[in-house]
This record gives structure tokens, C-alpha cells and sequence, in this order.
């Protein structure tokens, strides 16, 4: 991961957690760099599943999403070898040619 990272220009900072205390500091210091993502990797989700997991499914907001967008990109359907239907392009909402 930390080729890849690297190669993409991402910083993948590694915390290693193993107790509570350890897990606690590597979630403020997550808070701090400002993390867009956490890898878990072991045993630790196991046996640390309530501290790692936190809310309980039940708990947490759902969301839908109100409007969807239809955007038909010609240039790669055409690179495809796809035909995009003339009734598909009258109900984009945007067509990139």
C-alpha cells in the first residue's frame, strides 16, 4: 500500500494499535492529519470490534439521494464501440462529446 500511495502522491501515514490507549491515539492523530480513510489490518477489527466499529448499524443516519444526473460520455461510448440510443441522449442531462 505504501508503493502505491506513493506512486499516487498520497502520504499513508502507519499507526500500529494494539490496546485501547494505542487505539484511542491513533484515532486523534487520524482526526489530526484529517483523514480520509482507515485500513484495519490483523486481528485488531476482531478484537477490538466495539471500539473500532463504534455505532450500531440501527444507529446511524441514512441518506438517499434526491436527484440523479444522466451524463453520456460519446467520445468513450465511441471507443467502446457502443451506440448510444437517440432516446438516451434526449434524457441526458448532459452529453460529452
Amino acid at each position: 500500500m505504501q508503493d502505491t500511495a506513493r506512486a499516487k502522491g498520497v502520504q499513508l501515514p502507519v499507526f500500529e494499535a494494539r490496546s485501547e490507549n494505542e487505539i484511542d491515539t491513533a484515532f486523534a492523530s487520524l482526526v489530526r492529519l484529517h483523514a480520509g480513510a482507515l485500513v484495519v489490518a490483523g486481528d485488531a477489527f476482531f478484537t477490538q470490534h466495539g471500539q473500532l466499529a463504534g455505532a450500531k448499524p440501527a444507529d446511524l443516519p441514512v441518506q438517499q439521494a434526491c436527484t440523479y444526473e444522466l451524463v453520456v460520455n460519446l467520445k468513450t461510448a465511441q471507443a467502446l464501440g457502443l451506440t448510444i440510443p437517440p432516446s438516451i441522449l434526449a434524457r441526458a442531462d448532459e452529453v460529452i462529446e
